[in-house]
């Protein structure tokens, strides 16, 4: 990726230098989810179990939390 960007930047081609910088920052943005799962794998009591793919869909739905009304709650 580096060196990839420094040589657009050196040749001067906006267009690849924007692809790099888009592909590095899908890539930091996807890490996150990785995260999730390489936390999960050390088998800590206090982190929500999602070490694998049908536990993890859950997690990142955020079903543990339950449904929030926003307009119709209690406190509205």
């Amino acid at each position: 990726m580096y060196y990839g960007f420094n040589y657009a930047k050196k040749h001067s081609y906006p267009v690849i230098q924007n692809i790099f910088i888009g592909a590095y920052l899908l890539i930091i943005g996807f890490s996150t989810y990785g995260m999730v799962v390489i936390r999960a794998n050390v088998d800590t009591n206090q982190y929500e179990q999602a070490d694998n793919p049908m536990k993890l869909i859950p997690y990142l739905n955020r079903e543990q939390y339950g449904e929030n009304k926003l307009l119709r709650s209690v406190y509205f």
